[in-house]
């Protein structure tokens, strides 16, 4: 995919989100969200061990999401 081509995907990815949230949130006009990202971010811990036991617990759910990811793009292209 070609810069301008990504760049158009995105644009209607965004329009999309935006769409979602303003439903979401109930808004019935048309509503430009700017989001601005805190200025400081909180800190905090991960525990390796119950991170990995999630991971292993889910791991069959990120395979089988990201074969339909594969199967979706296959698709797509042809």
């Amino acid at each position: 995919m070609n810069a301008d081509a990504s760049v158009a995907e995105n644009q209607l990815n965004l329009q999309a989100s935006a769409e979602r949230l303003r439903n979401f949130l109930g808004i019935q006009r048309a509503v430009y969200f700017q989001l601005t990202s805190p200025g400081e971010l909180p800190g905090f811990e991960v525990d390796a061990e119950r991170t990995l036991q999630y991971a292993r617990a889910h791991r069959s759910e990120t395979i089988a999401l990201a074969c339909s990811a594969i199967r979706s793009a296959s698709h797509g292209s042809t």
